[in-house]
C-alpha cells in the first residue's frame, strides 16, 4: 500500500514547546499510517519519544562560521531529501523552511512552515524578517498555532494557512483540594529571555513579604541560568526560589502546586501553561504577543491575566490569588475543560485533514 512520506526538519537541543510539538505531531501521523522521518540539524537531542517507526537523521555542524554553517546544512539536507524523497517537507523553525524552500525546486515536494513563536518580534525586523516575507510568498501553506498570530500577516498569506491548536497531552489528572495543595508557585519554560522570568521572581519577592511561607520553583534549562541565580542572590531570595532541572515528568512535579505563572513576553502557543490548566492547577499569565491568551483563557473564570511586563500587577495579582485560593480553584476546575477542547485526537484529524489537500492516493 502507498504511504505518504512525510519528512520533518528542525532543531532539538532538548526540552522545548517547538521540539514536543514537532515530535507529538511526528508520532501522530505516523500512528495515522504516514511514512514519517524527521532531519535534526545540529544536533538530536530527543528528550521526548519517538515513534520507533519513525527515521531520524541528523546533519552534523562542521564549521563555527554563521554562513558555512548554513551552506553546510543545505547541502546535506539536500542529500538526506534527495534519499527520503518526501512527498512533504514541515518545518517548525523558519531557518529550516528556507533551506527546504531552496531545495524544493529539484526535488519537487510540498513545504509548510509552522509557526511557533511571535510573528511581530522584532529579530523579524532586519534580514531575518526578509528572508521570512520571502518565504512566506513562496511556502505552499503556513500552520499558525493561533488566530491572533495568523491574523498578523496579509490576506494572501492568511489565505493559504491554517489554524491548528496544539493538542494538551494530560495523562492522568489528580483533583486536589485547596488544603493538599502545597505552598508552591511553580513556572515551567525555558530559560531565555522570552519567558520573562525575572519579572516572575521579582513579582514574587513582593509577595514574599506577605507570604514567606511559599517558594517559588522554577523548571528549565537556558542560557540565562547563572543570571538567573544572580538575580534571585540579589533579592536575598537564595533559600525561597529554586531553578530545577526540566523533567519528563514534570506533571508530577507541579501538579500539587498552589498556582502556575506564566510571565513571558510572547508566545506562540504556551503548552507548559495550557497543560498546568488542564491540570487543574490555579493559573495567572500574562498578556503575551501576539494576543493569543485570550483565545484559551477568559479573566477571572478559568485564571487570570495581567498586563505584560508590568511587575506591580503581577504581584498583586499573586497577593490575589493566595488570598483567594477557594476563588482560584472555582477557576482551576473551570481551566481543566480545556483538555476535553484540545485534544490529541482532534489535532491529529486537523493535520491528516490538511496534509490530505496535497497528496492524494
Amino acid at each position: 500500500m502507498f504511504k505518504k512520506r512525510i519528512t520533518f526538519v528542525g532543531f532539538f537541543p532538548g526540552y522545548g514547546g517547538a521540539e514536543k510539538s514537532l515530535i507529538t505531531t511526528a508520532n501522530q501521523l505516523c500512528a495515522s499510517g504516514y511514512q514519517v522521518s524527521i532531519i535534526a540539524l545540529k544536533e538530536n537531542n530527543f528528550v521526548y519519544s519517538i515513534d520507533p517507526r519513525i527515521t531520524t537523521y541528523l546533519v552534523h555542524d562542521k564549521s563555527k562560521v554563521k554562513l558555512l554553517t548554513i551552506l553546510w546544512r543545505l547541502i546535506h539536507l539536500f542529500e538526506l531529501l534527495r534519499k527520503i524523497k518526501p512527498h512533504i517537507v514541515i518545518s517548525f523553525w523558519l531557518q529550516p523552511a528556507y533551506l527546504s524552500l531552496l531545495i524544493k525546486p529539484f526535488l519537487g515536494f510540498e513545504a509548510v512552515y509552522s509557526e511557533r513563536g511571535d510573528p511581530s518580534d522584532k529579530e523579524y525586523k532586519g534580514l531575518l524578517g526578509l528572508f521570512r516575507n520571502i518565504s512566506f510568498r513562496m511556502l505552499d501553506s503556513i500552520v499558525f498555532q493561533t488566530h491572533a498570530a495568523q491574523k498578523y500577516f496579509s490576506q494572501n498569506v492568511r489565505e493559504k494557512s491554517v489554524v491548528i491548536y496544539n493538542p494538551i497531552t494530560v495523562n492522568k489528572i489528580i483533583i486536589f483540594s485547596q488544603d493538599e495543595r502545597e505552598k508552591r508557585i511553580v513556572n515551567v519554560g525555558r530559560l531565555h529571555p522570552q519567558k520573562n522570568q525575572k519579572l516572575l521572581i521579582k513579582a514574587f519577592g513582593i509577595v514574599s513579604k506577605n507570604f514567606p511561607e511559599y517558594v517559588l520553583e522554577i523548571y528549565g534549562e537556558g542560557e540565562l541560568k547563572k543570571e538567573l541565580l544572580l538575580y534571585i542572590q540579589s533579592l536575598n531570595l537564595s533559600k525561597k526560589v529554586f531553578i530545577l532541572e526540566p523533567t519528563s515528568e514534570i506533571h508530577s512535579k507541579i501538579e500539587n502546586a498552589s498556582l502556575f505563572v506564566l510571565s513571558s513576553d510572547y508566545e506562540g502557543m504556551p503548552n507548559a501553561l495550557l497543560e498546568a490548566m488542564s491540570l487543574g492547577i490555579p493559573s495567572i499569565s500574562v498578556d503575551w504577543r501576539p494576543g493569543a491568551i485570550h483565545e484559551f483563557m477568559k479573566h477571572g473564570y478559568n485564571g487570570l491575566i495581567v498586563k505584560s511586563g508590568d511587575v506591580n500587577q503581577l504581584s498583586e495579582t499573586i497577593d490575589f490569588a493566595l488570598h483567594n485560593p477557594y476563588k482560584m480553584e472555582i477557576m482551576a476546575k473551570h481551566a481543566r475543560e480545556i483538555s476535553k477542547q484540545y485534544n490529541l485526537l482532534r489535532y491529529t484529524s486537523e493535520w491528516d485533514n490538511f496534509i490530505s489537500k496535497f497528496i492524494s492516493y
